[in-house]
């Protein structure tokens, strides 16, 4: 006899929503995404935010900061590998890394500011809400 399975992130949406007193399943899908690194040395998340917000108001650009991920250096391969996988190599050599998903093929909001460094983008996959795109 079949035995019914969830995906990964299927599964942990369920037993979230079971957690939260919910009787039904939140479903979601991975979507592709570009995944844009930069990489700089900040004293807190908080001091990362803000310059980069700093950066997209300079570059007169718009940044989804719920797309934004702050990830200090040694935990760079658990939190980069729901986005690109467990195969990561070259990443920059930096005490933080600033993570920005987007949808493909869009260009990075800007390059090297005083304090970023650009590392290039990377095809990608997010977890997103059925039904939502990206705007």
């Amino acid at each position: 006899m079949g035995r019914a399975t969830r995906s990964p992130g299927a599964q942990a949406a369920f037993h979230s929503s079971a957690r939260h007193g919910t009787s039904w399943p939140m479903e979601s899908a991975y979507h592709p995404a570009a995944i844009h690194l930069w990489s700089g040395d900040f004293a807190s998340q908080q001091l990362a935010f803000a310059h980069l917000l700093d950066a997209a108001d300079f570059s007169d650009a718009v940044i989804d900061m719920d797309a934004v991920e702050v990830i200090p250096a040694a935990k760079a391969a658990l939190r980069l590998a729901p986005y690109l996988g467990t195969e990561i190599n070259d990443l920059p050599d930096a005490p933080t890394l600033i993570l920005l998903a987007a949808p493909p093929d869009q260009p990075p909001p800007f390059e090297h500011t005083a304090l970023l460094r650009y590392a290039g983008c990377r095809s990608g996959r997010v977890l997103r809400a059925p039904g939502s795109a990206w705007t």
